[in-house]
């Protein structure tokens, strides 16, 4: 939904959640999009290029539009390589969106590793066990801790810690 002053507005009804990876990390794009929507079911909606864009689509606009509703976007940097432009890109369209209460951009990156230095600013994970667990711990729990733009509350508040550790 657009606004009279152009800005964008999020609906509330669904955690929209941008999985930005490389083409290299699809499978497991797919796999942390299962993990994020079994948090909380129906209210966590998870979107990975090459599964909820088909076949003649305009994949930038679709790029564009899920960037501008989504309420925080994941990018997923397991391993440096020269091929990760697409995640930047998406990564600069989302953090672009002129709006003051800016949405979270979370990078998932390998333990002994850094995130890419372009996003040195914005809040990284090393991919370890405890630091994912805290991670998905504070999404459920204190969500808007995670996005600024979310007003619905905790996702899931009750979740247990053994769901955490599932997923």
């Amino acid at each position: 939904r657009d606004g009279e002053d152009g800005a964008v507005s999020i609906p509330d009804d669904k955690f929209t959640v941008f999985i930005s990876h490389k083409h290299d990390d699809h499978a497991l794009a797919v796999e942390v999009k299962k993990a994020m929507e079994g948090l909380s079911p129906g209210l966590i909606e998870c979107f990975v290029s090459g599964i909820d864009i088909t076949a003649g689509m305009d994949w930038r606009r679709e790029i564009r539009s899920v960037l501008a509703r989504g309420h925080l976007l994941v990018l997923l940097f397991p391993a440096p390589s020269n091929n990760g432009d697409g995640c930047l890109y998406e990564t600069g369209l989302y953090t672009r969106f002129d709006r003051s209460d800016a949405s979270s951009v979370v990078c998932l990156f390998s333990p002994g590793e850094a995130s890419p230095s372009p996003l040195a600013d914005l809040q990284g994970v090393p991919a370890d066990v405890d630091k994912i667990r805290a991670f998905l711990g504070r999404l459920c729990r204190r969500t808007w801790e995670m996005s600024d733009d979310w007003r619905r509350g905790a996702l899931a508040p009750e979740i247990a810690d053994d769901q955490l550790e599932v997923a």
